[in-house]
């Protein structure tokens, strides 16, 4: 059964070890066995430490390199946050209002989207459907509103006698929600 990875600490205690050995830096036969056999892993493991560590200090590095490289090359590679973004972008409105339809729109997973949209990549907006209202009809407005103003006495007629609708639901759309949620890149 193989031994678990080497942490730092016991690297830099394998570092220090072949320092001892090391007579200006060229390092006496036999010692890759005597050393992982004092540390309990394969020659091979801590040559490949020493062989590191030597081309570093070459290359002018101060201290060397002796630390792990498993925590930055192990585990899946992150997805490219601007393709996301592209990608989302290309949906039309209608499209972005459901999570799952934008992950089956984009080709992405839902996991992803939900991951961008707590990232801050993209974000949740809420629009309204609301009548863009011309000059002409602001007009038409103000004319109504006046026409319930009492000439005699100019107080507003108390207009019991009439039914009041709310305009909104003469512009909203039936086959959506008149409030839709929608991701939009930031």
């Amino acid at each position: 059964m193989s031994k678990p990875n080497l942490t730092d600490i016991e690297r830099k205690a394998i570092i220090d070890e072949f320092l001892k050995l090391s007579d200006n830096g060229v390092l006496p036969s036999g010692v890759y066995v005597k050393v992982s056999l004092k540390f309990g892993c394969e020659p091979t493991t801590v040559s490949r430490i020493w062989k590191r560590y030597a081309i570093a200090v070459a290359e002018g590095v101060v201290g060397g390199v002796w630390a792990s490289q498993i925590k930055t090359k192990c585990g899946r590679k992150r997805k490219n946050r601007d393709e996301v973004r592209e990608k989302v972008a290309k949906i039309f409105v209608e499209g972005r209002s459901v999570e799952r339809r934008v992950a089956e729109s984009a080709g992405i997973s839902r996991h992803l989207v939900r991951r961008a949209v707590s990232e801050g990549i993209i974000s949740r907006k809420t629009t309204f459907i609301k009548p863009a209202l011309t000059s002409q009809n602001k007009l038409q407005r103000v004319e109504h509103a006046l026409s319930f103003i009492d000439d005699t006495t100019l107080h507003f007629e108390p207009m019991t006698n009439l039914v009041h609708v709310d305009e909104k639901w003469f512009y909203a759309d039936r086959t959506i929600p008149h409030r839709k949620q929608h991701w939009m890149e930031k």
